[in-house]
């Protein structure tokens, strides 16, 4: 019976791995779910990923979690330089909410990248199970005086998810499934003219509602540092929005989908003392698509050390710029840290954007 599963679910990414999906080039990859933990670990998440968050970065990793946790509150906020600048210099705090707010921050700030996002995801999880709702809403754009025109990356998720995990072999290898419905707010609009005054959500944005679904799972030896082979797909055929027009502005215009991602991993979980634990992992990206021009977009790479599970130290590789970051554990409150370098730039010519995330959960 567990070798039946596991060659299901080899078949099954064996069989979605044919997808057509182009990593790209040039500008930002977009994620649908970035969390502290793992942007301070340059990105890497699928083989160590332990807690209610493996519910979108590997659903296998729900088998990993010690009891149950209730999560009411997780706000996580994360901005670059230059977003943090306009807002406190001009007092405009409520600027990202509009499309035309965007567009006057981008206009304070003439040819730089700004960059601002913020999640939500309260919810449920307990040893091979979870459940969250989820709001996560990611901007970016800049303004190019030599053309007047401002370019406008927003999305906006609202939804919730479940997964669960199924433990074989002794708990050695355990394959996860996670389902997702979400209705996604989407523009995507270099074309933007700089002198617009009165621009609005419902003539700029697509909309609509959707059902996705990631499958996972985690291989671990039983040998010293439990080396451990990770993988999961993401949004599996990919994930459309054409189930319904949406809830906010109904424009009648569909957001593109969410294509498949493939990610494999592999980590080792060296035990340095008797109160310090650590983590090392690397990770590649989709790697169904192996054609791309520059193979450092796809690398991650992540180093942990977990003191007494109080304080964690953070490290690593986002693509090809440095990350860091740090959690104070202290039972009921939760406080993440973490920095991290983006690409944005186009192939050959690379440009890194430095970003700043801040997570505050409240758990029992």
């Amino acid at each position: 019976m567990e070798k039946c599963l596991l060659g299901g679910l080899f078949a099954t990414l064996a069989l979605f791995s044919t997808g057509a999906f182009a990593y790209s080039d040039s500008g930002e990859n977009y994620s649908f779910f970035r969390d502290v933990r793992e942007e301070a670990m340059g990105g890497a998440a699928v083989a160590v990923v332990d807690d209610q968050s493996a519910l979108f970065l590997n659903p296998a990793g729900l088998g990993k979690i010690r009891g149950p946790v209730l999560t009411p509150v997780n706000p996580q906020i994360e901005m670059n330089y230059n977003v943090f600048q306009d807002l406190s210099v001009n007092n405009n705090y409520t600027a990202l909410t509009s499309a035309q707010g965007m567009l006057d921050i981008g206009l304070l700030s003439p040819n730089q990248h700004l960059h601002a996002s913020l999640e939500l995801d309260p919810g449920f999880a307990t040893t091979n199970f979870a459940v969250a709702g989820f709001a996560h809403y990611d901007i970016d754009g800049q303004y190019s005086p030599s053309n007047g025109q401002f370019n406008l990356h927003y999305t906006n998720d609202d939804g919730a998810a479940i997964g669960y995990c199924f433990r074989l072999l002794e708990g050695r290898l355990k394959i996860g499934v996670m389902g997702k419905v979400l209705n996604r707010v989407y523009i995507n609009n270099p074309n933007i003219s700089g002198a617009s005054s009165s621009l609005s959500m419902s003539n700029l944005a697509a909309e609509g509602d959707g059902i996705g679904w990631d499958a996972g799972m985690l291989l671990t030896a039983p040998w010293a540092w439990l080396p451990t082979l990770g993988v999961v797909a993401h949004d599996i055929g990919n994930t459309y929005f054409n189930l319904g027009n949406g809830i906010f502005y109904k424009t009648g215009t569909t957001p593109p989908p969410i294509n498949q991602e493939i990610d494999p991993a592999i980590a080792v979980f060296p035990i340095l003392s008797n109160t310090v634990r650590s983590s090392f992992t690397v990770e590649w990206r989709d790697v169904q698509n192996p054609e791309t021009e520059d193979p450092m977009r796809r690398l991650h790479i992540g180093a942990e050390i977990n003191m007494s599970d109080h304080l964690f130290l953070r490290g690593g590789m986002n693509e090809r710029y440095y990350t860091a970051g740090f959690e104070f554990d202290l039972g009921h409150n939760q406080l993440q840290i973490a920095t991290y370098g983006e690409e944005i730039g186009t192939y050959p010519v690379y440009q890194e954007d430095r970003r700043f995330m801040l997570m505050y959960g409240l758990r029992f």
